[in-house]
């Protein structure tokens, strides 16, 4: 009940781990949500710019799937029967292995699918040069998609495990051509969701360096640090505790992150994201908002041309930045943000 009540993400994933804790799971820690979505097509910020066709995802909506915004980086995929979603909630940091660093953390979701895939059915699978997922040969089998909010990570993978193919040739999934996807069916090696699921858990658990470590014993080879505090593995959360996901929407956000200081530990970032935009834009830096919030989403609506949720989504989250833009439209919108009291910087080129 709590969790259908949640209407926010970041209200979403905060009642994730409050019926943890109602349930004796003990106080927070990382977790792993494993959902099966009804037919869904999400698209990323890449496949929001407002240099994309619009059109590109007509014939998925014609066949009566919905589209949906998400927060993630990259471009549209298929969500839906037959694929094992995880969104791990893991607060990236020094007792990581990999640390606070989003493209180490993306990796190693790479890697620990490739590890599972290859415990489950012995195929040789891994990521490939240039692109983000899983792959067995010249076929796709996992898709990744991540951010992170306050070094609390969201979003996260979709493996393929049986699933109707076809739904693929809708659009370019990932902007790539929808013959290179696969499921571990397709390929001739099915898996039940079960045996997936715990398979995936154990790998990431590894991946990340987490596991039931004491303090003081030695680490595993790619742990965390000596002196680091040991942590546990992350909770697997079935769909039973995680009901109210059942819409086919991803959008978790981040549990709140760690304090903004304390001993060790200097002051909190800024809100990191993983984010694509081609050569030739440029960035907008929204620092931040000011007392006329309203005019504000309506302004960055206006020259971003991201739909007006999702430009109020991203106003919520400043500092945040705004990538894929006109250097004009960007120059133009800096300014009427300073008018309304807000502070906004143009970056020239993509985000680094």
């Amino acid at each position: 009940r709590a969790l259908a009540d949640a209407g926010a993400p970041a209200a979403l994933a905060a009642a994730c781990l409050a019926a943890l804790d109602a349930q004796g799971g003990g106080g927070g820690g990382d977790l792993v949500l494993y959902v099966e979505h009804p037919e869904v097509v999400t698209t990323g910020r890449r496949a929001q710019l407002p240099t994309r066709d619009a059109a590109e995802l007509a014939p998925a909506r014609a066949a009566g799937l919905e589209v949906v915004e998400v927060e993630r980086g990259g471009a549209a995929t298929w969500h839906g029967p037959g694929q094992l979603v995880g969104y791990p909630i893991v607060a990236l940091g020094p007792a990581l292995a990999v640390g606070r660093d989003l493209h180490a953390y993306l990796r190693a979701l790479e890697g620990a699918l490739a590890d599972a895939i290859g415990a489950l059915t012995g195929l040789e699978a891994g990521p490939r040069p240039g692109l983000t997922g899983v792959w067995v040969g010249e076929r796709k089998v996992a898709s990744i998609g991540v951010a992170c909010r306050g070094w609390v990570t969201f979003h996260g993978f979709a493996l393929n495990l049986d699933v109707d193919l076809s739904r693929f040739a809708l659009f370019r999934p990932c902007d790539l051509e929808p013959r290179v996807m696969a499921s571990l069916s397709s390929l001739g090696h099915p898996v039940t969701r079960d045996a997936a699921r715990e398979a995936v858990h154990a790998a990431l658990a590894r991946r990340l360096g987490l596991g039931t470590t004491p303090a003081g014993s030695s680490p595993a080879p790619g742990a965390a640090s000596p002196g680091a505090p040991a942590r546990r593995a992350p909770r697997p959360l079935g769909a039973g505790l995680v009901s109210a996901l059942a819409a086919g929407v991803a959008l978790l956000a981040g549990c709140p992150g760690p304090p903004a200081s304390g001993p060790g530990q200097g002051p909190a970032p800024a809100p990191a994201e993983l984010v694509e935009a081609p050569p030739g834009t440029a960035s907008l830096r929204l620092v931040a908002v000011g007392s006329r919030r309203a005019e504000v989403v309506a302004c960055v609506a206006s020259h971003t041309r991201y739909a007006p949720a999702l430009a109020e989504r991203l106003v919520d989250r400043a500092p945040v930045t705004l990538p894929g833009l006109a250097p004009e439209s960007a120059r133009r919108a800096a300014e009427e943000l300073a008018a309304l009291g807000a502070q906004a910087v143009v970056l020239p080129g993509p985000p680094r």
